[in-house]
């Protein structure tokens, strides 16, 4: 438990516990400072940080869990709650429920949103990537590279300010990137790709209905299983050389290149080709899902 103001916590390696590094139960834990940890099987989160004011910094963290059942069913690698302007980069998450989560509240705490900004940030084999729910919050994404069963990049909730740039988001069980709710997303040269044909007619993107949104996504490659690239508002893409409204003028797409209909074996993975994922039948996906929206 990391407590106190300016807390340092460096250079371990930390096997099998229920929270690896945590600040949850401290109120006024700014000035933190991880770096160069690495941690094996945790059972509930990989590190917990909250309410950390002014400027923390996370670097060099790997949260690695092969055999931990509980953690692949229910846990998080890395999960951010209240912090103020917090520097995280070169952080990887392995085999959980959900690699990396931004939440402005947790269960019995004030509510306080997050200010984080990522960078060279990986989650493999997790049900989800990267999650941004709540309220309020602010992310800059650049360099991530997400590989995950269900979702890569899933924003709900409202009033968040997310952008994302240089990244790449890559899903087999369902829908690469879903964007929910009134937030302000832009997206740019990024790769987004929903390819496993074990699950039929999935778009790579899915854009809510929510008019208060302000979403532009542009300049990036797109590849899916299914003829549709784009899920916006119910509107089906799967061209978008020039630029085009959706979503009543919320939406502003384009120019992007989409592919569809494309069939990939061997496209799995580091994580799926050493566990035999690739090979896995739909039943098998939906269990995965039923899993996450537990989670959720």
């Amino acid at each position: 438990m990391a407590t106190g103001d300016g807390p340092r916590v460096t250079d371990l390696r930390i096997s099998g516990p229920w929270d690896g590094v945590s600040s949850l139960e401290n109120s006024n834990c700014g000035r933190y400072y991880l770096a160069n940890i690495f941690i094996v099987d945790p059972h509930r989160y990989g590190v917990a940080m909250g309410a950390s004011l002014d400027y923390s910094t996370m670097d060099n963290i790997e949260v690695w869990a092969p055999n931990s059942e509980l953690f692949f069913a229910n846990g998080t690698g890395i999960l951010i709650s209240g912090v103020d302007g917090l520097r995280a980069s070169n952080v990887a998450v392995f085999r959980a429920a959900v690699g990396i989560e931004v939440v402005s509240e947790i269960s019995g705490k004030p509510e306080h949103p997050s200010w984080v900004s990522f960078s060279n940030i990986l989650t493999d084999f997790c049900s989800r990537g990267l999650v941004i729910s709540g309220s309020s919050n602010t992310v800059q994404l650049s360099a991530g590279s997400f590989q995950n069963h269900q979702t890569s990049l899933d924003i709900f909730g409202i009033g968040h300010s997310v952008r994302v740039s240089g990244s790449r988001f890559k899903s087999n069980g369902d829908v690469a990137v879903r964007i929910q709710g009134p937030n302000a997303v832009t997206m740019s040269g990024s790769g987004i790709e929903r390819v496993f044909s074990a699950v039929k007619g999935v778009p790579a993107v899915s854009i809510g209905t929510d008019e208060g949104q302000t979403v532009m996504i542009s300049g990036c490659d797109m590849k899916a299983s299914a003829a549709v690239a784009v899920d916006c508002a119910g509107t089906p893409m799967n061209s978008n050389v020039q630029p085009v409204e959706c979503a009543g003028g919320s939406v502003i797409m384009g120019p992007n290149h989409m592919r569809v209909n494309i069939s990939a074996p061997g496209m799995e993975t580091e994580g799926e080709r050493e566990s035999g994922w690739g090979d896995v039948q739909e039943n098998d996906v939906m269990r995965l899902r039923r899993a996450t929206v537990a989670v959720a």
